[in-house]
């Protein structure tokens, strides 16, 4: 059995892009689809986790698991899956061997 067995379901990860906002000096952000139909597995993080994240004043609630991807994933990310969207909050190549790719993130709950 491989890793890709365990990646049960899909997600779509997205870059954005600045514009000025016509109404004010500040910008908004355009999402658009980087990476599509990507084979992954999320899961909410444990206690345990949550609380390593909080000591350093950062939110996380989730973590998600993919095959190294072809190309560069940021912490200026989101992923999108099965209509909940996350923001990437930390990306971390397991033990730097390039088997697979844990992707620490926080449900953004008002899209």
């Amino acid at each position: 059995m491989s890793i890709a067995d365990f990646l049960n379901r899909t997600a779509t990860i997205r870059s954005f892009t600045e514009v000025d906002d016509d109404y004010s000096d500040d910008t908004d952000r355009t999402w658009s689809d980087l990476l599509t139909n990507v084979a992954c597995r999320i899961r909410k993080l444990t206690a345990k986790e949550e609380e390593e994240y909080l000591k350093r004043n950062v939110k996380a609630t989730h973590r998600m698991y993919i095959l190294p991807p072809s190309l560069t994933i940021t912490e200026k990310m989101r992923v999108v899956s099965e209509g909940k969207t996350f923001d990437i909050i930390h990306v971390d190549d397991w033990n730097f061997q390039g088997i697979y790719f844990m992707i620490d993130m926080e449900e953004v709950a008002w899209e």
